[in-house]
């Protein structure tokens, strides 16, 4: 199966997460041979787009974030590019994962403004795929309110962690009362007081004793009362053995989008226990607040903190790397002629 990204710098957790799949696939073969990387129209030659030898791929899945295709997020040129491939090779089955379906904004953004187009781009896609799968509940409804009731299903697959899937998982008592912090989410600014207002309510309330920063540094006031420790950019598999550490991850960014943070996926995949700022009851992806994740002001010693460890990892298992890579595997069998 061949794979379509998105450009590698805006899109690299996509990247990522199509490195992955392939490694999984093809674990002989290095993932440069089973990822093509296309970025304008010409590059779609690069797997003979027209005209599909019998050697050539027997599927295709397409990851879609409209950005990483198109500077304003609306890439008619890959949909046009699509829809000739397709009504040219109706053979070759064609797999779609929207990983993001389109944005939205206030009035005076260009997000705004462009999402009406962005839907549209989205819809035709899923129209002219013989599956979809994305990440989310919030993005497999936009895709359903777009199509308005017609068949098309979408399937939901949260991502797998893109920081590896440790096999043996430290319990609780084993690890430090350690925070973990992405910045990446952070879009390249310092925190607002607000941020570390409600670190700092989590930190109290969970006992946390050191807070480690992965990524691009911060500046963090002086009446943060724990010390930071930033780690800078650091190699996967140094999260990893940090994520394995700790005992709990800030997971500050969008609860509602959470199926589809590689972040968030990590947590899970190492145990470690997310803390969610003043989250809702329950959120999407069967994910209920003192069952899978705490939130900033829970008191941890009302919680069985071992019991969530083993829920968050009991959720993750069926949309790993294995699982999601299997899963898209069935889909394709199902497009292929006996």
């Amino acid at each position: 199966m061949i794979q379509l990204i998105p450009d590698i710098v805006n899109a690299c957790g996509v990247h990522d997460y199509s490195l992955r799949l392939a490694s999984e696939w093809h674990p002989s073969y290095p993932p440069s041979q089973d990822i093509h990387r296309l970025t304008e129209v010409r590059s779609l030659k690069s797997i003979e787009f027209g005209t599909p030898s019998p050697s050539g791929p027997v599927g295709i899945l397409l990851h879609y974030s409209g950005y990483g295709y198109a500077k304003r997020g609306a890439p008619l040129w890959l949909l046009r590019s699509v829809q000739l491939f397709r009504r040219k090779n109706p053979a070759v089955p064609w797999l779609t994962m929207f990983h993001e379906v389109a944005a939205s904004g206030p009035i005076n953004t260009s997000a705004f403004w462009m999402r009406p187009l962005q839907l549209w781009i989205a819809k035709r896609l899923l129209q002219i795929s013989d599956t979809a799968f994305t990440n989310c509940a919030m993005n497999a409804a936009a895709l359903h309110l777009a199509v308005r009731g017609q068949s098309q299903k979408v399937r939901i697959i949260p991502v797998f962690s893109n920081f590896g899937e440790p096999v043996a998982l430290p319990p609780v008592p084993e690890r430090a009362p350690h925070l973990i912090l992405f910045t990446s989410n952070l879009a390249g600014r310092n925190p607002s007081p607000d941020f570390w207002q409600t670190l700092q309510n989590a930190v109290s309330s969970h006992r946390v004793t050191k807070v480690t920063v992965i990524g691009r540094p911060l500046t963090a006031p002086p009446t943060l009362t724990v010390p930071i420790e930033q780690t800078g950019f650091l190699d996967y598999a140094l999260i990893s053995t940090l994520l394995c550490q700790a005992r709990y991850g800030f997971a500050y960014h969008a609860p509602l989008l959470f199926g589809k943070s590689t972040i968030f996926a990590a947590f899970a995949a190492h145990g470690v226990i997310p803390i969610v700022p003043s989250p809702p009851v329950s959120l999407p992806e069967d994910l209920q607040n003192g069952e899978h994740y705490l939130s900033s002001t829970d008191n941890p010693l009302q919680r069985d903190l071992q019991k969530i460890q083993n829920k968050l990892i009991a959720w993750y298992q069926p949309h790993n790397l294995k699982a999601t890579a299997k899963a898209y595997i069935e889909s394709l069998d199902r497009f292929i002629p006996r």
